[in-house]
């Protein structure tokens, strides 16, 4: 994508991608995007002149017991880079669910466990995920107003 003002390229975006095939594009995924912002309106990106937003992105690979599918690439880390595109600001790293109970289902990747980190290394949030968990929502007693005949559940 290009943003050009008066025939000057002042905005524009780069994504590199993998795929599966090196023959055609099977489960294709972006990898890197960069993204320039032309500040000094020459039409080109100029270190330490202009606005630069850099991403990678790593995956990992989750196996699916399906047949149709045996294994799915899922982001596992996401860095955010400073405008010199090396010194890395934040980065996300996500843990995933491999249970064949829900693979089964072809319900793959649910998240389980999501944390940022700063540039340092330091945690700085955590979420956990649980899915039908009984842990904190305990069956203790038959809710008011429930026809226990009828629904017996």
């Amino acid at each position: 994508m290009e943003t050009i003002v008066s025939g000057i390229k002042k905005k524009w975006t780069t994504a590199t991608w993998v795929s599966d095939s090196a023959n055609k594009p099977l489960r294709p995924r972006v990898t890197e995007t960069n993204i320039y912002d032309d500040v000094n309106g020459n039409g080109t990106y100029q270190a330490g002149v202009d606005n630069r937003k850099r991403t990678t992105i790593d995956y990992i690979t989750i196996a699916t017991q399906s047949p149709l599918t045996q294994s799915v690439k899922v982001p596992s880390q996401v860095n955010e880079f400073a405008a010199d595109a090396t010194t890395v600001l934040r980065y996300s790293q996500t843990d995933y669910m491999n249970d064949p109970t829900y693979n089964l289902r072809r319900i793959i990747g649910l998240p389980t466990e999501q944390r940022l980190y700063d540039g340092s290394n330091v945690l700085q949030s955590k979420v956990g995920y649980l899915y039908d968990s009984t842990i904190y929502l305990p069956h203790t007693s038959i809710p008011s107003q429930h026809d226990n005949t009828i629904y017996n559940d």
